[in-house]
């Protein structure tokens, strides 16, 4: 065999040593996903949620998932749930200093609504406001809302969840029992 040869074999079993090892590490990032049931289970963070019926499902990151529904007005209706680990923050600052960044930002936001609720037995805020689009004519400029966003945070140990739900404003109501249904599902499964 000659060194050229031996070159290209060596170059060949590096790569697919190479793929074989990133195939695994990403499965060991991304953990164990699935579908079960109707349910979506996070190993990773312990947690499960029935996503309303027929939503496609994306994963982002393995702390951040999407269930996204019909696209009305050309925005998806979107169901997140996001972790962050690592938080030193209490929830209370946390919800303070954001209610606080939105009536900062009035020109491009709604404020509409914040207030205790529980998700399971676990204190947590609900967050309500719209997006706002500046509109202009010749003769006047206007605002009006094209999403509504609601979020809600709460505490596990040091990590800080956030489920929001994001749809075109005149369809929020339209799709807020499922969703609520399904935000209602949300509960944290035992470590494996």
């Amino acid at each position: 065999m000659s060194n050229t040869n031996k070159i290209f074999l060596i170059v060949i079993i590096v790569f697919m040593v190479a793929g074989c090892a990133s195939v695994f590490v990403l499965d060991r990032i991304r953990g164990t996903v699935s579908l079960v049931n109707g349910k979506y289970i996070n190993e990773q963070y312990s947690f499960e949620i029935t996503p309303p019926p027929a939503w496609k499902i994306k994963e982002v990151a393995e702390n951040y998932v999407m269930f996204y529904g019909p696209k009305e007005k050309d925005l998806n209706t979107i169901l997140t749930i996001s972790i962050k680990d690592n938080v030193t923050e209490d929830l209370d600052s946390y919800v303070n200093s954001k209610k606080s960044r939105l009536i900062n930002d009035l020109e491009y936001k709604e404020f509409i609504s914040l207030r205790k609720t529980k998700i399971g037995d676990m204190q947590a805020y609900e967050l309500v406001y719209a997006n706002i689009a500046k509109k202009e004519s010749a003769s006047k400029k206007w605002y009006e809302p094209f999403n509504k966003h609601k979020e809600l945070f709460f505490m596990k140990d040091d990590k800080r969840l956030r489920i929001t739900y994001v749809v075109a404003y005149s369809k929020y109501e339209t799709y807020l029992p499922i969703v609520d249904k399904s935000i209602k599902s949300f509960r944290f499964t035992p470590a494996r």
